[in-house]
């Protein structure tokens, strides 16, 4: 069995993705297939930059997205593009178990 310390790496991934704007924004470099800056992803979003910022940090803290500079300028994009589809597409299985389970449980 793995020690605690695993489980807590586990809980910051998950914690990294916690919130629907930062798997958007994983989706969205994984469909574009590039690295965007910050203002495109802002533009992209309808959000400020703090809060693109703030989001790319805590998936890059996680090591969902990187960070690439080329010249001046920074865009953040997908390490590892196979890992992370297997990730989301995950996440989406385990979205429509919830969603077939309120719908025979609860009658949504």
């Amino acid at each position: 069995m793995k020690d605690m310390k695993h489980f807590e790496l586990l809980a910051g991934v998950g914690k990294a993705i916690d919130h629907p704007l930062r798997i958007a924004i994983v989706q969205y470099l994984l469909e574009v297939g590039q690295p965007k800056c910050v203002t495109h992803l802002a533009d992209k979003f309808n959000r400020t930059q703090s809060i693109i910022s703030k989001s790319l940090a805590k998936l890059e803290s996680a090591g969902l997205v990187k960070r690439y500079k080329v010249g001046v300028f920074v865009r953040y994009g997908i390490p590892d593009v196979e890992k992370t589809k297997t990730l989301l597409e995950c996440l989406n299985y385990f979205a429509q178990k919830k969603a077939e389970y309120h719908s025979a449980i609860l009658g949504e």
